[in-house]
């Protein structure tokens, strides 16, 4: 039978997409990731010039790719039966990178989350409104949810070693998530309880540390940290299109870095747990030119001559270096 409340309508009209849930929920019982290495994908990293690295612990499909006592639904249950948060946690301590985790607050799969009842608000698309009357567009199984979440983000701060980032993913543009949804000044106060030192970005509807445009390149800003969240191909996982090329690659660096900020590339592995050859190359070209120019990259600041068509600047200090696009001269 049909949706048989409101709710479920909604719901349901929300999670509408491409892959019916029931097929996409199925997966796990697939996922053998036989070729997975942790060591060799944290050497990869480093060979690309990365500085830090930030694993996917849960996106919005609410699959744990950990081993959490919150759920069924996680890596541990699956024929790989290992801890891939853990591994990936353990090599990058080994080899002295930075850690981070990326955790989405949206959850397609957990049955209590309900950041916004249908019956409070006036919805349009991802958009809402408030109805006359009400005060907030919470809805009554949400508590139970934030529960869980609080349990799972103690989990990941407490059982995998010094976590240097936690990269929140629930920022909406257009206001679509608040603060409230998430219990927002406590979660992150315990986290910063349990993880002195930890940097968090803008998506958990409070400030954090850092900002975070996605898709596309930053503009001027040293008042305050910020990172561009960019794709190594057309899409933040593996999806068997061509990686941009090496130069594109290197503007999108020198843009950020001119400007101040970081870049954060995306990439995912095979559904085997190996990286595609082209990927995996167009990384090394990266890193070796990095080699050769990360002096006027890493540990920089952009500026002083602004950035422009013809480049820009970044400064160490009070010396500063002119950043030309690949190519160019």
């Amino acid at each position: 039978g049909g949706p048989s409340t409101r709710e479920e309508q909604i719901v349901l009209v929300a999670g509408t997409g491409p892959v019916a849930d029931a097929v996409w929920q199925s997966w796990p019982k697939d996922f053998t990731f036989e070729q997975f290495d942790a060591q060799a994908w944290v050497a990869l990293a480093q060979a690309a010039g990365f500085k830090y690295l930030v694993a996917i612990a849960k996106h919005h499909d609410g699959f744990h790719l950990w081993d959490t006592a919150y759920s069924d639904f996680k890596v541990t249950n699956t024929p790989f039966k290992r801890d891939y948060l853990k591994e990936l946690a353990d090599a990058c301590h080994a080899a002295g990178l930075p850690f981070g985790i990326y955790y989405s607050q949206r959850d397609w799969y957990h049955p209590d989350y309900m950041p916004v009842d249908p019956a409070k608000v006036k919805q349009r698309g991802t958009s809402w409104t408030l109805n006359p009357g009400e005060t907030s567009p919470v809805g009554a199984r949400h508590a139970k949810y934030l529960d869980y979440q609080r349990n799972v983000c103690r989990e990941l701060c407490t059982k995998y070693g010094k976590v240097d980032i936690f990269w929140w993913d629930a920022a909406w543009w257009g206001g679509m998530f608040t603060a409230e949804m998430w219990d927002a000044e406590h979660l992150t106060r315990e986290i910063r309880k349990l993880q002195p030192g930890i940097l968090m970005n803008n998506r958990c509807s409070v400030p954090g540390d850092f900002d975070t445009p996605e898709q596309r390149l930053g503009f001027y800003q040293d008042g305050r940290p910020w990172e561009s969240c960019m794709c190594l191909t057309h899409s933040c996982s593996y999806s068997g299109t061509p990686p941009k090329p090496r130069d594109q690659i290197i503007r999108m660096l020198v843009n950020n870095a001119c400007c101040d900020g970081n870049l954060l590339l995306s990439w995912g592995p095979k559904w085997n747990g190996a990286f595609d050859a082209a990927e995996q190359a167009r990384l090394l070209e990266v890193g070796a030119w990095l080699k050769d120019h990360g002096r006027a990259i890493y540990g920089t600041r952009g500026g002083p001559w602004k950035f422009s068509t013809w480049g820009g600047s970044t400064r160490r200090g009070s010396s500063a270096a002119s950043q030309g696009w690949p190519g160019s001269r």
